[in-house]
């Protein structure tokens, strides 16, 4: 089987083309027409009086009329597609047709006709290339021949038909089928029969030209045919002729308009036509023929069938042009016939015409008649010629003869209105209420824009924009609403004829009442032209357009559109836009010749097409999309009960709340308004109300059981695009912008299942790091047991973690009022938030000379005057400061010149801690960390609790005098302890050695709990385990032992070297540590002293004294519970003293008490200093003794150690390790010897081209500036670096003129670029803090003063002024989608987050947080909250008493009037338009003038907002969201004090 397709070019002479299309045109309009018919029969029924049985016969009418609108619009839709070969070609190709079956059978590449598929099946047939013809056509078995069988007629049992025109040629068939069915069983094999044809016209005719000629008779593809030919006696008629002839001439004779030539013609239309394939591109086609006979001669009608160099061209018949459907105009022999369309004199053939009665049309007027039927006695019915004519003669309208018939009718028009000017009958013609210059306008006072860019090929989505207010939704619906009521022809009547044109029951009333205002007339011909373009077929849908929504000077909602009109009989396209409401015509333009323009206020026949193609739209689809969003958004908060309510609730935040609408915000009569307009565009999408349940029934009802039996809502939600939620747009700083293959990443991570650990691996990381630890002072809650979830600080531009109950625990403390859900951490709580020390940031900047006088700067400016303010009258405040500024500043430049550890670990919650507010200028010196090639990897000892009392502090008394000898209390027992080494073999322990000290073995250290831990912290570990397993191994112990152990200090300490192979990130490798572990020495070492036995008997009387003598001073010790002070004084105070001698021995219990502790503590005291001479005399006499019994050592307080038994100096521990550099190691550099790189004398221009400021006085001014004159807070720092370098450096790296990354910095400066990332962060905090300590704003006398009064006083005196404007910060394209559709700005057409930028007068510029690009400006100014914080700055910066509002200036594109005036009543100032070509009077220029000379002020303060390369850049891939905000707020504030104004 060889598939065979149509050529892409059709032949002129198939006229079969030309009258399907055609036929799919009449079937469109009458299909549309049906539907009008229809909806006037419904109306009928809803508001006309009629009996049950006319009821019941409309409805019937209804359903009659239904199916055959149904069939029309089916019929008018059946076309082959243009890509069909294509897709023939794929589906072949996918289900293997080409592939042979078990037959042998297999389907050939698809061929393609170079004109059509008939001609190329004939010349296969007969040159016996194919068997038979696939096909329905019969012109192919006629034009063939006898030898052809066409199969057709496909039966539902299985059977099939092949016709031919000779019975022969069926019968051999029919013989090889029977060939072919032997073998087959009886009930397999098939009964074909033979039916004789009833005239076997075409059977033994062998002439092709014959059978041609006898098709034309039955009619074929070239001719409808239809004639009707008697059969006479050709011998007695024409007894020479042949039946060839004798046809023909019988043909030419009785066919009216036929010649010879005519028939001649269709005739070789049959036989001549190419039976080739379509050539390549660019070649010439080989063309083929029936019989392999070229034409020699071929007639102009048939041109394109010429074989070239063989085939002459000759005139032949007339050939005229038929104007066809739309711009589709075909050629056709004048002599088939022809006709002229009553309405347009347009040429049309006989395939093409339509006709009412008696009178013809073409297929455009058809459409327009059939809707608006032309009567005798019509107004305004002009002919086209009396038009014509009318114009040349009346109007001077030079060659008005070659005017086409639209031109014609066109200018006829407008000079039908000018006629109105010219007689002062301008008023009688109300629309278009305003001129064409106001659609040119950006902005414009007579409407203003609600919704921008409603795209209709989205639906009814745009009632879905959460900007959308819920006051303008019932001028929405009822705007909409008009463009498809239908008033009942019982209650209307619009003429003042006997009986009102069809037309006026077929258009909307809007439409009419339109047209009668924009002419003199009823504006009849108007809506006939309007119905006539709108049903031309190269008018596209209004789905494809776009529109607005505008809100006119009453308050009324309205539309503006703009689409392109074909012109009817020319191929221009006009751009036609409209301005209307429901009932109003504002404004309109158009292209065309007559179409309206700058200042011209005229309809054109073009205007009122845009607004029926939006009630064609309506009518078909979008009325239903329309109620299916809005009952999505009122349904919900109507019944707050249901569950999509609820899910709302839970899902989508408040803010998703307040997208819903509900039915309080608007009034009773709003709602009745609404329900009727709701029940017209139901009735418009094809849903007819019941009036009971108009009545009954609720709008929430009413959508819902709309969207219930709706059927067609799927369709619209798959080509709407849902906007991003109200809830996804917000400040960027709280956001993560993760990339989907992290997310994948983290999606599929498993925890790693630890390994064993021996001295040779390395423990497994745990896969997360613990939680962030509360940023308040004082947190008693670890990471691992917050009983509560961590909250972020809400401060500006911080996130910080805070725990609720250190947050309510550090509120009651400060006497705080706690905030609902807000959490601050300690650098942003309202408490820290005080007012800056403007006077001793002053006096800072005076002692490093950064002298302020004569400064145009608006910061340095602002600081001179709040100084001043500040000290006021008290001038020994300023001698104070000054003198403290100057020491602090002699300190700065000597930490300036050189780089030290010190003072770069230090936090800002330790210096918080200290009793005093200033901090002194010489810190205290923090413990650096080790830079040398050793590390430590020595345990940190745990801390020793001091004693509970001194040797040398006064004996107190009680101060009862009855007190009883107090008890001395025991001494809390120590733990026992024992000296483990050599397996446990020493002797010694705690009890019988209570004097000996024991050392603890380190444990085995903890494992890593960072997932990427650094290098040198993963060999430090090592290194302890090493020293641990070393230490256990000279004990006699194994090494992974982990238990707990003690050497006491009889045991000597050596320092060894040994080595460990460590494995960091797969890699291992070898490292040396220097380690001091106890000696490997056996329990009967000569080098361990014997602590069994107690020595020779001089020995033991030595240590009877020595004991007596440490017994006297315990007994001496008074313990702190004894009040001997107060007993002294008690009993001086008495005031009977003995007088004798026997008086003075009665001693009370009390005086003898006392005379025995005096007593005691006196011996105590000698003997101690007696014991000490001779503890410190042994020791450091250099004379040779005899060795000491170690018993007698131990009475005596002497140590046992010797040589290497006494701890590492340089640790300062027994047990220590340091790691020794190898061999060939190159040992890391230390950047803390490094000269600074920055002075404080570098030249200005090395300073401004690196970091942006003028000047290093100005860098150190802004210093002083962040820190609020600090010293502490200036010196801060997390690197080696000088304070200087580091606030350099991080301003260097914010300019970006001279490093663009961090590992640039960190070859020029140092440090690893890790360490310089928390650098930079410090600074930032700084500087974050900084921006939320000053005020925000300039106050309005500070305003006043610092701005030039010359330039803005007369225009803006007495208003507090503030411009606001939106700019963009490029992103890059996401890979989630979600983030895309978040980030995307149509305006800016990228990604990008969007930032407010604000500029006063005196040139103070602020910025407000960087938010997702997506959000509008409008929704940005509403709840940024700026506005909020103007409304409480202005409410406490009062001028003599008053609240002076803000007075907003804002874009064109701002809708914030409302918004301003609830926050505090504040003002809005915008332009009115911006169009620099169009005519405006005096004030209006001078207004718009005004207001652009500020706003580009704020133009420049944006420019200098981006001119910091860190924010121009924008937001790049793995950068922080975070800190791009906190760049993009602090530059800003960074701007006051290192930029003149802009203004």
């Amino acid at each position: 089987m060889n598939p065979v397709c149509d050529g892409r070019v059709r032949p002129i002479s198939k006229q079969a083309t030309n009258q399907r299309v055609a036929d799919r045109e009449k079937h469109r309009i009458n299909a549309h027409s049906l539907r009008l018919e229809i909806q006037s029969l419904n109306r009928k029924l809803k508001f006309d009086g009629l009996t049950d049985s006319e009821r019941n016969d409309i409805r019937e009418d209804v359903a009659k009329k239904q199916t055959t609108m149904k069939s029309k619009e089916t019929r008018s839709q059946n076309v082959i597609q243009s890509n069909f070969e294509e897709k023939l070609v794929e589906e072949l190709e996918t289900t293997g047709a080409h592939a042979r079956n078990d037959a042998g059978g297999a389907v050939l590449p698809v061929m393609t006709a170079e004109f059509q598929a008939d001609a190329v099946i004939m010349g296969r047939l007969t040159s016996g290339d194919a068997l038979m013809a696939v096909t329905d056509d019969a012109d192919i078995p006629i034009i063939a021949g006898d030898g052809c069988v066409a199969v057709k007629g496909y039966m539902t049992d299985g059977s099939i038909q092949l016709v031919s025109t000779s019975r022969e040629t069926l019968e051999t068939m029919l013989e090889l089928l029977s060939e072919a069915q032997k073998g087959l069983p009886e009930e397999q094999k098939a009964n074909p029969t033979v039916t004789p044809a009833a005239h076997p016209l075409f059977e033994g005719v062998s002439d092709r030209k014959l059978r041609a000629l006898i098709a034309l008779f039955l009619g074929c593809d070239v001719y409808k045919g239809d004639v009707w030919c008697r059969r006479e006696n050709n011998e007695e008629s024409c007894p020479h002729a042949t039946l060839f002839a004798y046809l023909k001439k019988y043909l030419y004779t009785y066919t009216e308009g036929f010649d010879g030539d005519v028939v001649h013609t269709y005739i070789r239309a049959l036989v001549y036509e190419p039976t080739n394939v379509a050539p390549e591109d660019d070649e010439d086609p080989s063309r083929t023929y029936l019989d392999d006979t070229p034409p020699t001669k071929l007639p102009l009608y048939l041109e394109e069938f010429a074989l070239n160099g063989y085939t002459d061209i000759v005139d032949g018949p007339e050939v005229g042009e038929c104007k066809g459907v739309g711009m589709c105009t075909h050629k056709f022999l004048c002599a088939d016939g022809f006709d002229k369309c009553v309405s347009c004199d347009g040429v049309i053939c006989k395939l093409c015409r339509a006709s009412i009665g008696e009178r013809i049309h073409c297929l455009p007027c058809y459409a327009a008649e059939l809707l608006v039927p032309e009567v005798d006695d019509e107004v305004g019915a002009t002919s086209i010629s009396q038009m014509r004519d009318e114009l040349a003669s009346k109007w001077g309208v030079e060659r008005a003869k070659e005017l086409t018939v639209d031109e014609v009718m066109d200018m006829y028009a407008k000079k039908e209105i000018a006629s109105a000017r010219l007689n002062g009958m301008l008023d009688d013609v109300p629309f278009p209420v305003y001129q064409s210059k106001e659609l040119d306008a950006e902005v414009t006072e007579h409407w203003n824009t609600i919704v921008d860019d409603v795209n209709f090929g989205e639906g009814g989505a745009f009632l879905s924009d959460p900007d959308l207010d819920a006051k303008y939704l019932p001028g929405i619906l009822e705007m909409f609403s008009s463009l498809v009521r239908l008033e009942s022809t019982a209650s209307t009547k619009w003429t003042d004829w006997v009986k009102d044109p069809v037309l006026y029951d077929s258009l909307p009333s809007l439409f009419v009442e339109f047209a009668a205002q924009s002419r003199l007339d009823e504006g009849f011909r108007l809506l006939k032209r309007c119905i006539r373009h709108s049903f031309d077929s190269r008018c596209k849908s209004m789905d494809t357009g776009m529109g607005s929504l505008v809100l006119d000077e009453d308050g009324g909602v309205g539309i503006r559109l703009g689409f392109d009109v074909p012109a009817s009989m020319r191929k221009n396209i006009y751009r036609t836009e409209v301005v209307a409401t429901a009932n109003k015509l504002l404004g309109c333009k158009c292209t065309c010749q007559c179409g309206s323009q700058d200042e011209e206020r005229i309809v054109c026949v073009h205007t009122l097409v845009v607004l029926y193609l939006l009630s064609i739209l309506l009518m078909e689809d979008l009325a239903e999309s329309m109620l299916i969003a809005l009952a999505s958004r009122i349904t919900a908060s109507a019944n707050p009960n249901d569950d999509d309510a609820s899910t709302a609730n839970s899902n989508d935040g408040a803010e998703d709340l307040q997208w819903m609408w509900s039915m309080s915000n608007w009034t009773d009569g709003e709602i009745s308004d609404m329900k009727e307009s709701i029940v017209t565009l139901m009735e418009a999408a094809g849903e007819v109300v019941p009036e009971g349940d108009v009545q009954s029934k609720a709008i929430p009802e009413l959508l819902q059981g709309f969207v219930v039996g709706t059927e067609r809502r799927k369709a619209w939600k798959q080509k709407s695009k849902v906007p991003p939620k109200p809830s996804e747009l917000g400040p960027v700083s709280d956001m993560r912008f993760t990339s989907t293959s992290q997310r994948a990443k983290k999606l599929t991570m498993r925890p790693t299942r630890p390994e064993k650990t021996d001295g040779s691996t390395q423990p497994p990381a745990t896969a997360n790091a613990p939680p962030s630890k509360c940023s308040l002072p004082n947190c008693a809650h670890s990471p691992n047991n917050h009983s509560q979830e961590m909250k972020e600080c809400c401060g500006a531009s911080c996130s910080r973690p805070v725990h609720p109950l250190c947050q309510q625990t550090f509120e009651q403390s400060e006497a705080l009022i706690p905030e609902e859900n807000r959490w601050w951490c300690c650098d942003c709580h309202p408490k820290n938030l005080r007012p800056p020390d403007y006077l001793k940031v002053a006096s800072m900047m005076k002692a490093a000379g950064c002298e302020m006088d004569g400064s145009d700067i608006v910061g340095h400016r602002l600081l001179s005057m709040r100084a001043v303010k500040q000290m006021g009258d008290d001038f020994s405040q300023l001698n104070s400061a000054e003198k403290e500024a100057k020491r602090s500043w002699t300190q700065l430049k000597k930490m300036a010149e050189q780089r030290s550890t010190k003072m770069a670990s230090i936090s800002r919650a330790n210096l918080k801690k200290r009793p005093h507010a200033e901090i002194s200028p010489t810190p205290a010196r923090a413990t650096p960390r080790r830079t040398t090639g050793r590390r430590s990897v020595t345990p940190s000892p745990a801390r020793r609790q001091p004693g509970a009392h001194r040797r040398s502090q006064q004996l107190p008394i009680r101060a009862r005098a009855t007190a009883r000898r107090p008890t001395i209390p025991l001494r809390k027992r120590k733990c026992y302890r024992r000296c483990h080494m050599w397996e446990g073999m020493c002797p010694v322990n705690s009890t019988s050695h209570p004097s000996m000290s024991f050392h603890k073995v380190p444990k085995y250290p903890a494992e890593l709990k960072a997932a990427k831990p650094p290098r040198d912290v993963v060999i430090r570990r090592y290194g302890k385990i090493l020293l641990r397993q070393e230490t256990l191994r000279r004990m006699g112990y194994k090494p992974d032992d982990r238990r707990q152990y003690f050497v006491c200090e009889n045991h000597q300490f050596e320092r060894t070297a040994k080595r460990i192979r460590v494995k960091y990130k797969e890699e291992p490798f070898e490292r040396a540590f220097l380690l001091t572990v106890p000696h490997a020495c056996g329990p009967e070492s000569s080098l361990i002293e014997s602590t069994g036995s107690k020595g020779t008997g001089r020995d033991r009387a030595v240590a009877r004294i020595v004991n007596g003598m440490k017994e006297i001073v315990e007994d001496g010790y008074v313990p702190p519970e004894l009040a001997v002070d107060e007993m002294e004084r008690e009993l001086e105070s008495q005031s009977s003293k003995p007088s004798t001698t026997k008086e003075a021995l009665c001693l009370t219990e009390e005086q003898l008490l006392l005379a025995q502790v005096e007593r005691d503590r006196l011996k105590a005291e000698l003997t101690a200093e007696k014991l000490a001479r001779c503890q410190d005399w042994e020791q450091n006499s250099d004379e040779a003794h005899i060795a000491i019994n170690p018993a007698l050592k131990h009475a005596s307080g002497l140590h046992l150690h010797g040589g290497l038994s006494y701890p590492d100096a340089a640790s300062g521990r027994f047990f220590s390790g340091e790691l020794q550099p190898l061999q060939n190691e190159k040992r890391p550099h230390s950047h803390s010897k490094d000269p600074p790189i920055v002075s404080l004398d570098m030249e200005p221009d090395q300073v401004k081209r690196r970091t942006g400021f003028p000047s290093m006085q100005h860098l150190l001014a802004y210093v002083k500036f962040v820190c609020n004159g600090d010293f502490a807070k200036m010196v801060e720092r997390r690197t080696v670096l000088t304070w200087l370098e580091a606030w350099f450096m991080h301003f260097e790296y914010k300019w970006g003129r001279t490093f663009a990354r961090k590992p640039d910095i960190s070859a020029v400066y140092g440090p690893d670029p890790k360490y310089l990332r928390q650098e930079i962060n410090l600074k930032y905090s700084m500087e974050r803090h900084a921006r939320n300590v000053w005020p925000t704003y300039v106050s309005y006398d500070e305003d006043v003063s610092l701005r030039d009064n010359e330039k803005w006083g007369r225009k803006y005196d007495g208003l507090r002024i503030v411009m606001w404007d939106m700019t963009n910060i490029p992103a890059f394209g996401f890979s989630d989608a979600d983030f895309n559709r978040m980030t995307y700005s149509k305006y800016y057409n990228q990604n990008c987050f969007k930032g407010g930028v604000g500029n006063q007068l005196c040139g103070w510029i602020v910025v407000a947080p960087l938010w997702t690009g997506a959000v509008s400006d409008t929704m940005y100014n509403e709840r940024a909250g700026y506005l909020q914080e103007q409304m409480e700055f202005q409410a406490v910066d009062l001028v003599n008493g008053h609240v002076v509002p803000w007075t907003n200036v804002y874009d064109k594109g701002y809708r914030a009037k409302m918004v301003a005036f609830r926050m505090g009543n504040q003002l809005v100032l915008q332009p009115v338009w911006a169009e620099s070509d169009r005519r405006f009077g005096r004030d209006e220029t001078l207004l718009t003038a005004a207001v652009a000379h500020v706003r580009g002020a704020n133009e420049r303060a944006v420019n200098v907002c981006k001119r910091s390369w860190f924010v121009s850049r924008g937001f790049r891939p793995n950068s922080s969201a975070k800190e791009l905000n906190d760049a993009w707020m602090t530059w800003s504030f960074q701007c006051n004090f290192m930029f003149r104004p802009v203004l």
